[in-house]
């Protein structure tokens, strides 16, 4: 049989159930988005970046634009170049207009220049002839 519980407990309870309903909630609906989009990422790696502070949005976008082009790069990759304080979103769009103009970049090159202070996109635009830049 279940104690009463006092009223204090029970609004903390309360409180604490909506909070993580609303988290959650959150978390399924990104991790529908991407499974939808056929982005391969999982429940618990949302909840391990939404763990990290890292933008879980960001992440699978650019996760869905790498899948897209066939990069085979991972969520886990992605995360932990965001971790490091790299532009994810920026290293990736790079990757795409480097494979479109047929330039070698890979994601181990774009990710290193960005992480170095470089501007992957940048370096990537200032290849291109100028004629089609």
């Amino acid at each position: 049989m279940l104690a009463k519980l006092d009223t204090p407990t029970a609004v903390m309870f309360a409180v604490l159930a909506l909070v993580v309903a609303v988290v959650l909630w959150r978390l399924l609906k990104l991790y529908a988005f991407a499974r939808v989009a056929g982005a391969r990422v999982s429940l618990a790696g949302l909840a391990g970046m939404w763990l990290h502070r890292v933008d879980a949005q960001t992440i699978v976008n650019a996760l869905i634009m790498a899948e897209r082009e066939g990069f085979g790069i991972s969520a886990v990759e992605l995360e932990a170049h965001a971790l490091a304080g790299g532009d994810v979103q920026r290293v990736v769009g790079a990757m795409v207009i480097a494979r479109r103009a047929k330039i070698d970049m890979t994601w181990h090159k774009a990710s290193a220049l960005d992480l170095a202070g470089g501007n992957a996109l940048k370096d990537v635009l200032d290849r291109l002839p100028k004629s089609v830049a």
